[in-house]
């Protein structure tokens, strides 16, 4: 649900969201429509585009009836887009199509809308704010503060947001329908960001939890953890930066395996670096049979065996013996080690699915 953006891409958003506002100089509103006057609001459209790319400093009001079909506001250049306020309060058909592309915006007003398709793509928005059961998908967009009031549909692809608005617990939820982010880079400390602290992300995960989006929930409170730590003492930093790295706080049941595996696979080239895994018994290999007789053949396929036998039996539950031992005692202290770290990331697979599928109340 993280998707990685650059440094410099946040930065000069930062730089450009800390702006001060300037006046409005152009202001274009809407006017009632019939179902059939798609060539009227395409006019509307055109003239608003024709500001844009003039330079002007415009303010935007769509507060009526769409008529029906696909309609696109779009700015050539998003750079040069200098819209100050757009307020969006749509009706429209079952057919009635809207998409805002390559603008930006300082604030962005989502009051309400009943069309069959509000899409926000490619935008840079100062201040987004949705409210009185809204209905948006945004796609690549770069958001500097969400405000939550009422949204009944809610779908984010990749983009960022970077700080976010929230009722606190105990008042109305915000959220009264699917609300999912699918990519999308949210602050995990408040020092290069534009997020003041953990509370929103409580506030988030608090509604979240309400209307059973346990996913997202575990997202929110992954993001409320590592903000949470700036404030902590230095072992718990050191444990939570740790828990984060292995298992996203218990929100992700991939990274332990992908940790588990790593691990093992390079414990396997350590050991076959220093030649360090030794047949247990003094016989000859032609004792042995089978798979067995292939596992001591060589040693890769012993490094391979002795290392992933720690990391299968790390505490010795499936038996003492083994066909190959560490050949130093400096390996069988590393093993041991290797062997309690397997356990432990088992555990928080194990912990990450069930917390994900909800296998216990």
């Amino acid at each position: 649900m993280a998707n990685m953006f650059s440094k410099k891409i946040i930065k000069e958003f930062i730089s450009w969201y800390r702006l001060p506002t300037e006046k409005t100089i152009v202001k274009h509103q809407t006017t009632q429509y019939t179902p059939s006057q798609s060539n009227v609001f395409e006019s509307f459209i055109k003239g608003m585009e024709s500001s844009i790319d003039k330079d002007d400093i415009v303010d935007i009001i769509i507060h009526h009836q769409l008529p029906q079909g696909d309609f696109s506001l779009t700015c050539a250049d998003k750079y040069r887009c200098n819209i100050n306020n757009f307020t969006l309060y749509c009706q429209g058909s079952n057919t009635t199509k809207l998409l805002l592309t390559g603008l930006r915006i300082n604030n962005l007003n989502i009051d309400y809308n009943n069309i069959a398709n509000l899409t926000i793509e490619n935008c840079d928005i100062k201040r987004l704010s949705l409210g009185n059961q809204c209905k948006v998908t945004l796609k690549n967009c770069h958001i500097g503060q969400i405000n939550f009031n009422n949204v009944s549909f809610l779908h984010v692809e990749k983009g960022f947001i970077l700080d976010f608005i929230c009722p606190v617990p105990g008042s109305s939820n915000p959220f009264s329908g699917s609300i999912s982010l699918n990519g999308t880079f949210i602050p995990r400390d408040t020092k290069n960001y534009l997020l003041t602290g953990p509370q929103p992300y409580r506030n988030i995960r608090h509604h979240l939890k309400s209307i059973e989006n346990g996913q997202l929930a575990n997202f929110f409170h992954s993001a409320e953890l590592a903000v949470e730590r700036e404030n902590d003492t230095v072992f718990n930093k050191i444990i939570s930066h740790a828990y984060e790295s292995f298992s996203d706080f218990g929100a992700s049941a991939l990274r332990p395996i992908i940790w588990w595996f790593t691990i093992g696979f390079a414990s396997a080239l350590l050991i076959y670096y220093f030649d360090g895994a030794v047949n247990a018994f003094s016989l000859d290999s032609d004792h042995y049979t089978g798979w067995r007789d292939i596992l001591i053949c060589s040693n890769g396929y012993r490094s391979v065996y002795l290392s992933f036998q720690s990391m299968l039996n790390p505490l010795g539950i499936l038996g003492i013996k083994s066909l190959v031992i560490p050949a130093s005692g400096w390996l069988v202290t590393y093993l041991l080690f290797q062997g309690l770290l397997s356990a432990i990331l088992i555990a928080l697979m194990i912990f990450a699915i069930r917390r994900r599928f909800k296998i216990s109340n």
